[in-house]
């Protein structure tokens, strides 16, 4: 009988704190591997504690099981002298089949043999369920959840007997699934059942993120003209106004978490900007009724309209923003340490032939990929930190576009002239589309981002503005690949072109009646990127808005 591990914590349920400085390992099978929920975790802890001196290091293995990660955890990851380790098994250890008691039984052995090996050198616990599949239709899955629940109550109970964290994916991410699978017939955040893609994997993190003791958000600022204030940890200070511009000064103690594109569909299905990351800006109360410029060190990040009312936008969304750039550098080099670790680990560490083994030089390179991972974790921290930021709110003729109306894809065959020419429904019944809001990312859409990355074919963007009396307004335009511009019907132009996605190398004036009128953007894709790109100027003071139809 294996004799527990002493308690890693005096109770499990409380909030994970971190030390001032923390080894920390991921261990488990081919879902850490993908190094997508450890990473999203990895990145927010180091966002949000700017201070403490976090260094992760991944020892995923696909197909791997509880008993394998006990048997190869002094070979791998106690070299390291980890102070917290991460341990997420249980995807294979039930042998895709319906719960069975003795296969249950070495599962568990597995987790109590890691525990006792964590506590053995010291090292706190967090023990993780393993996350849903999704059977998707596939008949060898069917009884699979059941297991997996199974197993996640039964690491809960040991974790509660032993004092260590624990950490439910199984019922959380269940539960988004099935709510999203209602929603959306067909949804999957799951493509193969079993490996989650990016949006699985943040859904995941949001998850275990509950559980961590960190910041959330940077709260709130609020502007209205005259003066600006600051809820949370976010601070402003050396207000000025000067006509119709009011510019501050902008602390924030940490970063906002940058969420990288490909998962950025997960926020849709759960309440991360709100609970974790919150750092909004409110113009409400601006005494005019035009749209605000907002810039960052002089360069905009934001346009605000009228229909961005009360409770503001969402500045940690903002990809333009300097703390954006910052975040997005982290994720990348959290991912390249990643590569590198796992190259100094495992693959000249374990899986090298003799012959690579035999070089002299294996030994020096092995050392200093090691000294690069832990030098690329300080880099890492420098982006991450508190700072000040000048920022400037101004009145503008430009028009808000936050976001728009897309239509289906059509067929379009970029070797054919004519096709550039043939009218699908958008032009010539609007009405029969089934046309879906999308948001626009500050000036730009990309539309192989909505659309499924397709080639050859054409879609519509769908803009309705209302002016209070007849105007011009000038559109500057981007797009990959050609553009046709549409107003109330007319085209006004057409550029027949192979390029890549830059907002003003079209330009062209559109002349609105006063109320309403529909701007229709036809964009063509011949192949590689997909987007379109639009900032609209009133040129004769009607006041112009982009209105949601």
């Amino acid at each position: 009988m294996t004799t527990p591990a002493p308690s890693s914590s005096s109770d499990p349920s409380a909030p994970i704190a971190l030390r001032d400085s923390e080894t920390i390992a991921f261990i488990g099978d081919s879902i850490t591997e993908q190094n997508l929920y450890s990473a999203f975790i990895e990145t927010f802890l180091m966002s949000r504690l700017p201070g403490k001196d976090l260094r992760f290091h991944n020892f995923g293995w696909g197909g791997d099981t509880a008993p394998g990660g006990a048997g190869r955890f002094a070979r791998d990851v106690a070299p390291i002298a980890p102070s917290l380790v991460l341990v997420k098994f249980g995807m294979n250890d039930g042998r895709y089949s319906a719960p069975d008691e003795a296969v249950r039984g070495i599962y568990l052995d597995g987790q109590r043999a890691l525990a006792d090996a964590i506590a053995a050198m010291g090292a706190r616990q967090v023990a993780i369920s393993p996350n849903p599949i999704d059977v998707g239709g596939r008949a060898y899955l069917e009884p699979y959840n059941a297991t997996l629940k199974l197993f996640s109550e039964h690491l809960r109970r040991m974790c509660d007997e032993r004092g260590i964290a624990f950490i439910d994916l199984f019922a959380p991410v269940l539960a988004v699934q099935e709510r999203a699978q209602r929603a959306t017939p067909g949804f999957t955040m799951i493509p193969d059942g079993v490996h989650p893609n990016e949006v699985g994997h943040f859904v995941m993190a949001h998850a275990a993120l509950e559980r961590f003791a960190a910041p959330r958000g940077l709260g709130d600022i609020v502007v209205d003209g005259d003066g600006v204030t600051a809820s949370g940890p976010a601070k402003v200070a050396n207000t000025a106004r000067a006509g119709a511009e009011l510019s501050f000064d902008l602390t924030v103690p940490f970063q906002p978490y940058f969420v990288p594109e490909p998962a950025r569909p997960a926020l849709a299905l759960v309440p991360f900007q709100e609970r974790f990351n919150r750092f909004r800006l409110d113009c409400s109360r601006w005494k005019t009724g035009r749209a605000l410029s907002v810039r960052v060190g002089g360069v905009e990040i934001a346009l605000i309209g009228r229909e961005d009312g009360e409770g503001g936008i969402d500045l940690a969304a903002l990809d333009a923003a300097p703390w954006s750039a910052s975040g997005r550098a982290l994720w990348n080099l959290a991912q390249q340490r990643w590569r590198v670790h796992l190259q100094a680990w495992r693959e000249l560490g374990i899986l090298a032939g003799d012959e690579i083994r035999a070089l002299p030089s294996l030994p020096v390179l092995n050392r200093a990929m090691k000294d690069f991972v832990r030098e690329q974790g300080a880099a890492m921290r420098s982006l991450v930190g508190p700072s000040i930021y000048r920022v400037t709110i101004a009145e503008t003729d430009d028009v808000a576009i936050p976001c728009g109306e897309l239509s289906p894809l059509y067929p379009f065959d970029p070797a054919k002239p004519e096709d550039f020419e043939t009218a699908h429904a958008p032009e010539t019944a609007p009405d029969s589309v089934p046309w879906r809001s999308v948001r626009f990312n500050g000036h730009a859409l990309d539309l192989g981002a909505h659309q499924g990355n397709p080639t050859k074919c054409v879609c519509y963007v769908r803009l309705v503005f209302e002016a209070s009396a007849s105007c011009r307004v000038r559109l500057l335009l981007g797009s990959d690949d050609g553009i046709s511009v549409f107003v109330d019907g007319r085209r006004i132009l057409a550029r027949n072109v192979t390029r890549g996605c830059r907002l003003g190398d079209d330009s062209v004036d559109a002349h609105l009646g006063r109320g309403r009128t529909t701007i229709l953007l036809r964009v063509t894709q011949a192949g590689g990127g997909y987007g379109v790109a639009i900032r609209a100027q009133s040129l004769d003071g009607a006041d112009v808005r982009l209105i949601t139809v």
